[in-house]
């Protein structure tokens, strides 16, 4: 599952969405999503009743969504409402949890290397940056694999 952000275009408006933490649920279960709108949060459960529908349950009520892939562009239709998904960063190749946006030491420090470049592949617990605090280095490490 891709965490976006995706840009969705809703005749004038732009909407930017982005799954901040994913929890699969077990078979034919809803599985837990948090996500961003804009800037509200919200959780949210997700099943497929059907190979071409996607229903979501919000704290309110729930959506019924249809979904049809074309090439690499997803298709949405809602009520009527047609929409195309659109990703704007790279897909991770392992399942979402918890996604930190940055790594940040525990205390004010200064970065002494960087052990790994935009892009790369890392592991979980992997070393990527080393910073200096109170005259003591503190490797940070990665939480989960992914790019």
């Amino acid at each position: 599952m891709s965490s976006g952000p995706y840009k969705v275009q809703v005749g004038d408006s732009l909407y930017e969405i982005e799954v901040l933490a994913y929890e699969p649920g077990q078979a034919d279960k809803q599985s837990d999503l948090r996500v961003r709108i804009d800037k509200a949060e919200l959780a949210v459960q997700v099943s497929r009743p059907a190979e071409d529908q996607v229903r979501i349950d919000f704290p309110n009520g729930q959506q019924l969504v249809h979904i049809l892939k074309i090439g690499n562009e997803w298709q949405a239709s809602v009520s009527g409402l047609h929409v195309t998904l659109e990703q704007q960063i790279g897909r991770s190749k392992t399942g979402l949890r918890q996604l930190p946006r940055e790594v940040t030491p525990p205390m004010p420090a200064v970065v002494v290397r960087v052990l790994v470049a935009v892009g790369d592949e890392v592991k979980q617990g992997q070393a990527l940056v080393v910073v200096s605090a109170m005259k003591m280095e503190t490797t940070l490490v990665a939480k989960f694999s992914g790019r």
